[in-house]
């Protein structure tokens, strides 16, 4: 089983409930092993309801490409369900380094954005980023937050496919 860390954002003028509902019944590969909490990113245009975002660590038998449809799948399939925009990205996938379309792994926005690194750093701090060679602890620390995000729920529970 391979270690992956994938961010969830979603848009949407619901509640947010549905959707992690959602997210927890799909399976049986991946399994999420730990979640991050679930954060509310500010809206300045105030159009939509809820802006928010979490990261989760999977295990997983998938080979990343077939992952990474995995999840365009799944995100197909929440989008089929009214539910707004929703978005799955593999942050990190093992040590591995791709630089493909639509695939670029380590994703950039995983020391790029301070939410989705702090989200990441609550479910894998040690992760050593493969290119930076820091771990994502060290690469928070680093960084200065913009406090455009609060807490919004505590985010899924450990052990549920996705």
């Amino acid at each position: 089983m391979k270690n992956a860390l994938i961010s969830f954002s979603v848009k949407t003028k619901q509640g947010i409930e549905s959707i992690l509902k959602t997210v927890e019944e799909i399976g049986p590969d991946p399994i999420i092993e730990s979640s991050s909490m679930v954060y509310k990113r500010d809206d300045p245009s105030h159009r939509i309801e809820i802006a928010a975002d979490c990261v989760f660590k999977i295990k997983t038998s998938l080979r990343i490409e077939k992952l990474n449809a995995y999840l365009k799948n799944l995100e197909s399939f929440c989008q089929s369900q009214s539910l707004q925009e929703v978005h799955f990205k593999i942050l990190a996938y093992e040590q591995e380094v791709h630089l493909i379309p639509d695939l670029n792994v380590p994703w950039p926005s995983l020391f790029e954005d301070f939410l989705i690194l702090k989200c990441a750093t609550e479910v894998w701090p040690d992760y050593v980023h493969p290119i930076l060679k820091r771990t994502l602890l060290q690469l928070l620390s680093e960084k200065s937050a913009k406090p455009d995000f609060e807490f919004l729920r505590q985010g899924p529970k450990s052990g549920l496919s996705i």
